[in-house]
């Protein structure tokens, strides 16, 4: 659990420090590995953070998400 704490903390201060690629790309890597080691709360403080950055900068983080998973961003982060 220290680990997926550990990115999803670190990603959220990058993240409001102007390094957004690197901010996301940490939260990302917590959400994998809380979603992998049944860690519901912290999913869900990452659910939260990638969506409240969406809301921020759309097509930013849209992008930055794209680079870090090679996948377009979720429904539930863009709705």
């Amino acid at each position: 659990m220290d680990l997926a704490t550990s990115c999803v903390v670190n990603g959220q201060l990058l993240s409001e420090s102007e390094q957004l690629e690197e901010g996301l790309a940490l939260i990302v890597e917590g959400l994998q590995i809380a979603v992998e080691r049944d860690f519901p709360d912290i999913v869900r403080v990452a659910i939260m953070l990638l969506r409240n950055l969406y809301q921020q900068n759309p097509s930013e983080v849209a992008e930055t998400w794209r680079k870090a998973t090679s996948t377009e961003p979720p429904e539930w982060m863009t709705q």
